[in-house]
This record gives C-alpha cells, sequence and structure tokens, in this order.
C-alpha cells in the first residue's frame, strides 16, 4: 500500500492518528520487562481481547511525552503519579480496546484507500509542497521500529474506532428553537439599582454583657480552640551548609573563571537616537543636511518628517542586527544609516560610547570561587543524604546521626502547621515550610520520616517527639479574641437588618430613594442608590457588579421587585429597573455556534454513557499486579 502512496505522493509529518498509534520503545530503557517467557503480562481484558504489560508501557510514554511538552521540562515519579498519568493510560487503553470489540461485533472493515484517503486530507500529513514524501513515512517507521504492516494496521483500527465514535455521535444534533431559547437565556441584559451597607458602618458597637457574651462562647467554642503543637527534631541540611567545608584547587578556579568569561565581559555600551523615515529618498535628504552641519533635530524639523527619538543606553544584541551593525560602525558623535526595519528607514545618531570591559580573575575571583563551592557541594549532598540514610536504617538515632555526619539538627516544643511557635513567631529553621512542616504533620508520634529533598537544594529528616492535639480554652485565655468574633457578626447582624429595613419600606410603596432617607441608619452608612450598565447573568466584574451574588439576585427578580443579598464584609439591597430581551432573529445572534457548542456538550456526555455502557457489556478487569511490576521496572 505505502508503494501505492508514493507513486502518488503526499508528506506524512506525524504518524500519529487520533493518539492511538504505537510508538517506538526505544525511549523506554524498559526492554527487560518483556523478556520473561512463560509469565502472563496481560494488564487489562476487555471481553475476549487481552492488552499486555507493552501495549501500557506504550500508551504510559505517550502521556509522559504529552506532559512533559506541556510542561516544557522532564517529569520523575512523583510527578508521574501526581498527575494520574498510569490511569490516564490505563482508560485510554480500555477505550481503545471496547471501540475495537464493538468495531469487530459490527463487522466493520477499513480499506487500503479509506486510509490512503485520511491520510491524504489529514493537514498534518502534508509538507511546504503540500504532497506526500514517502521517503518520510520509511524514516518515521525505521526511527520507531515500526514495520509498514504495522503501521497501516494501527492506521486501520484507528480508523475503525472513529467510525464507531462518527456513527455513534451523528444523531446528535440541537434543535433550533433550543439554541434560541439558550441564546435568549445566555443574553438577556438586566439593570439593577441597589444600596451597599456595609457592616463597618457600625462603628460603636457596645460590648455584650456577660450572658450574651458566655453564650456566645459556648455556641462557637470550635472557633477558639487551640491550635495542635508538634514538638519535633529535625535534620536539616543545604549546600550552603557544606559550602565552607569544599576546597577548590587553583586549577579548578582558574578553569571555572575561562568556562564563565562571557559572564564577567562587560560589553561596550552605546546611548543611540535615531530617527526613522519613510522611505530611502527621504533618510538621504536627512543625511545629506547633517552633512552640511544640520543636526539631526533640525534636519528632521526642516524637512517635516518627525522627531528623532533617544533609545537610551543599549549592548550589543538589543537592536535588530542591521540596525545594530549601523550603530556599532559609527564613532561618538556621528550619524549614519540609514538601516532597513519593517518599521521604515533608520538613521542613527551615536550620542555617548561606554567602552566595554573584561574583568579580571582577581576582580571575580571571590565570585567564582564561591560559586564553585556551592556547586561541588551540591554534588555531594546526595551522598550525604544517603549516609544519613543509612545510618538511621542502622538503628541510630537523629541525634547520633547528626553528630556522626556533622548535620545540623534541632529541636522544637511546638510548631503549629503554619511553622510558627506558641507565640506566633516563624520559625527560620523550618523553610522552606511548606515542605518540612508538612512532613512534621504526615509523621506520627514517637516516628521518623524518610530522608526528603526539600526542593532547594537540600535535605531534612523529621522526628515527631509528641503531638499536643486542639483544645478548648477557657473564655478568659480567648476573651479578647472571642470579643472581637462577637463584634464582627453584631456588625454584620446590624447591617443586615438595616438592608431588610430598606426593602421592606419598598415594599411599602416607596421609591428606593425615598426607604434610604426613611430607614434609621447611622451617618457613617453613607446610603445612596447606584445603578448597573446592563449585564448578563454571568456578569462577575467587580467593577460592573458590586458582588457575584449580586448578579444572581438580579437575574432571579421580577421588574420593581427588591431583595437583600451578601457582598463582601457588606449587605446589598438589589432592586431589578429594567430587562432587556435578547433576541434571536435580532442578526447578531451566531445560533450556528451556540448549536455547535453545545452539540459538543452533548457528544461529550453521550459519549460517557456509552462507554459506562459498554464497559458494563464487555467487561473490564484490570490486573494490577502487573502494572505495579512494569511500574516499579520503569521507575
Amino acid at each position: 500500500m505505502l508503494m501505492k502512496m508514493r507513486s502518488k505522493g503526499a508528506k506524512f509529518v506525524t504518524f500519529i492518528l487520533f493518539g492511538l498509534l504505537i510508538l517506538s520503545f526505544v525511549v523506554w530503557g524498559i526492554g527487560d520487562i518483556f523478556r520473561t517467557v512463560g509469565v502472563d503480562t496481560t494488564v487489562v481484558t476487555v471481553g475476549d481481547r487481552e492488552v499486555t504489560q507493552q501495549e501500557f508501557a506504550t500508551n504510559l510514554q505517550q502521556e509522559v511525552r504529552r506532559t512533559q511538552q506541556a510542561l516544557g521540562r522532564t517529569i520523575g515519579q512523583e510527578e508521574i503519579q501526581t498527575f494520574g498519568l498510569a490511569q490516564r493510560a490505563l482508560d485510554r487503553i480500555v477505550t481503545q480496546a471496547v471501540f475495537d470489540s464493538l468495531a469487530d461485533d459490527l463487522g466493520m472493515t477499513v480499506s487500503e484507500a479509506q486510509i490512503e484517503e485520511r491520510l491524504r486530507n489529514d493537514p498534518n500529513f502534508k509538507g511546504p509542497d503540500g504532497k506526500f514524501d514517502p521517503n518520510i513515512v520509511r524514516s518515521a517507521l525505521r526511527a520507531n521500529n515500526l514495520s509498514e504492516s504495522g503501521f497501516v494496521r494501527s492506521l486501520s483500527d484507528g480508523t475503525k474506532r472513529q467510525q464507531v465514535l462518527d456513527s455513534s455521535m451523528s444523531a446528535v444534533k440541537l434543535p433550533g428553537f433550543v439554541a434560541e431559547r439558550l441564546f435568549a437565556y445566555e443574553e438577556e441584559k438586566r439593570v439593577g439599582r441597589y444600596v451597599v451597607v456595609y457592616n463597618n458602618s457600625f462603628v460603636d458597637v457596645p460590648d455584650p454583657d456577660e450572658v450574651t457574651f458566655q453564650s456566645y462562647y459556648n455556641d462557637n467554642k470550635q472557633s477558639f480552640l487551640s491550635p495542635e503543637y508538634r514538638s519535633a527534631t529535625i535534620i536539616r541540611f543545604t549546600a550552603e551548609d557544606l559550602v565552607d567545608e569544599v576546597s577548590v584547587t587553583e586549577e579548578a578556579l582558574l578553569a571555572a573563571y575561562e568556562e564563565r568569561r562571557e559572564e564577567f565581559n562587560d560589553p561596550e555600551k552605546r546611548s543611540i537616537t535615531q530617527l526613522v523615515v519613510p522611505d530611502n529618498e527621504t533618510a538621504d535628504k536627512v543625511l545629506a543636511l547633517v552633512e552640511n552641519g544640520k543636526t539631526l533635530e533640525e534636519a528632521a524639523t526642516e524637512l517635516a518628517v518627525g522627531t528623532p527619538v533617544t533609545l537610551g543606553e543599549i549592548v550589543p544584541g538589543e537592536l535588530p542586527e542591521n540596525l545594530e551593525k549601523t550603530a556599532y560602525a559609527l564613532r561618538n558623535g556621528e550619524v549614519g544609516g540609514p538601516a532597513e526595519s519593517p518599521l521604515g528607514f533608520h538613521i542613527v545618531r551615536v550620542d555617548n560610547i561606554v567602552p566595554g570591559v573584561q574583568r579580571g580573575f582577581e576582580e571575580v575571583r571571590d565570585q567564582v570561587e564561591r560559586d564553585l563551592r556551592l556547586r561541588e557541594a551540591v554534588d555531594t549532598l546526595v551522598s550525604i543524604a544517603n549516609s544519613l540514610d543509612d545510618t538511621l536504617a542502622s538503628g541510630a538515632s537523629l541525634e547520633d546521626a547528626a553528630r556522626d555526619l556533622n548535620l545540623p539538627i534541632e529541636s522544637f516544643d511546638a510548631i503549629d502547621r503554619f511553622g510558627r511557635d506558641r507565640d506566633q513567631e516563624p520559625i527560620a529553621f523550618l523553610e522552606p515550610r511548606n515542605r518540612i512542616v508538612g512532613t512534621v504533620f504526615e509523621t506520627n508520634a514517637n516516628e521518623e520520616s524518610i530522608v526528603t529533598d526539600t526542593g532547594d537544594n537540600g535535605y531534612y529528616v523529621v522526628r515527631v517527639n509528641g503531638i499536643t492535639p486542639q483544645a478548648e480554652q477557657p473564655l478568659d485565655a480567648v476573651r479578647e479574641q472571642v470579643l472581637r468574633a462577637w463584634k464582627r457578626q453584631e456588625r454584620e447582624r446590624l447591617a443586615e437588618e438595616l438592608a431588610k429595613a430598606i426593602v421592606a419600606k419598598v415594599q411599602e410603596g416607596v421609591t428606593l430613594d425615598a426607604a434610604i432617607k426613611a430607614v434609621d441608619a447611622p451617618d457613617t452608612a453613607n446610603l445612596a442608590v447606584e445603578e448597573t450598565s446592563p449585564v448578563k447573568r454571568d456578569e462577575r466584574s467587580g467593577e460592573k457588579v458590586p458582588s457575584p451574588q449580586f448578579t444572581r439576585s438580579l437575574f432571579s427578580l421580577a421588574p420593581g421587585d427588591t431583595e437583600t443579598t451578601q457582598g463582601q464584609l457588606s449587605q446589598i439591597v438589589v432592586q431589578l429597573k429594567e430587562v432587556m430581551p435578547a433576541d434571536p432573529q435580532s442578526g447578531t445572534a451566531d445560533l450556528e455556534a451556540i448549536e455547535a457548542a453545545t452539540a459538543i456538550d452533548m457528544e461529550g456526555d453521550l459519549f460517557v454513557q456509552l462507554m459506562g455502557a459498554l464497559r458494563q457489556h464487555y467487561g473490564v478487569s484490570v490486573n494490577q499486579q502487573q502494572v505495579n511490576h512494569l511500574l516499579s521496572n520503569y521507575f
């Protein structure tokens, strides 16, 4: 078949079709996994179909590659597990097997002509000349250790799956009247009037009587518990701790300097002024005037071609190549050009030159030595971490291990979940707190964690010596905290009462403007009626509506109705002033786009239901032992 396509011509850029083709195992480095003879390596069984570890490995590698490309970096075991890539690979395998089984039951077949047509019509398979190139196909197959027959078989399987999916989804069509109603619903706009009653408008809230105060505390004791504290002993060491113990030779310093010589080369700087004109003829006129004694500014004014612009100090690499070449060919004070760019023709003047300086070895010696020591220290970290791990595994305590390996160790009587002590002061030794403190609170009492990477060129290990759980505190111990909380709640209650009083006045028949004058409000409330611009029901912008809850209330009201809703540290009186219906026949409605977008959502829902039914029909089982075997060998 490929010979036939070679004779007709087209180009093949990638051989992945629908994400279902087979990739090379060269990149895995896991060949030994599949060399077990006489051992069942089935990972997934769907009906009568069996999927091997090798197929699972391929799909997992696809997920890893895709994730690495998205992140722009490689990922390790921890992130592969965090992102759930193994499960995604298994889900894809099951999906493929289920659709393969259904395609077989339906008796579906794919001809060579169909595969050829699919390749030809896919834009990814065409090169700059728009033609098929058989050499690309041969290279792709060779690079990925695929045979022609295996490749064609993969294309055939993928095409059958797609045909099954297309036929299943072909009936999904949104009736036109539904699109119109969706448009009317989504595009309807409303104008609201509102009054914001801020909680902190109520400044002089008196202290509660003791009975009320005690009752509030009794009802909210859980909000005033003492935090859980943990006492812990921690070894933490970083590359910085090892710098002074690392020695470097003079030869190594000189070599490091030579390696970084360019880094210590302060390039020549030039202060540049430029004038951009539209054509070469105008540029020649400007340069002629300058040659006759005019300044660049005077020449520009005389010819009415704009004003020269000072670019400030520049260094090599900051300007387009031809403009930089022109600027660096001039002496101080000279004018030259023109240099052409997409913006026009540039005439350049050099206003000042600061010569470049190559800093010598002695000048940067301390910096080079410090950086080299740090680099060497980083290289020894893993070795020290392994030694610490071995020492602890032999039964040594953290204290003994720290002494034997000369590592920093600290003990703390109390650490809370935020890395603070009992005085709420941050504990500097715990940085980066997100990892170490997390480990402290994940480790059981009288147990040690494993030796763990800090993520910033360091390692640590934790032993939890004891746990002080959260506990109720007597009222007198938290009186100020309870009083602040009570007053905060009281201000909220008073603001809510005032907002409801405004609504009540409106319901009596007065306008919203009159209502805010009729209620008994503190002067600090500064009540005022405001109005929104027309907004849609999905509006959440704080510049257009006072709160997201406001929009929900606005679209639940009838014209003229008023209610209260929650704001940020406030209560809001909402009144619907106007409804602006959307007209599906206005000519601005993109009903086809709505139909298409909704159909995609419907297809997604249908696909989930179809997959659930097919999985139940064919039966799906996963051999987790084989999955774990592959993952343990891969990782």
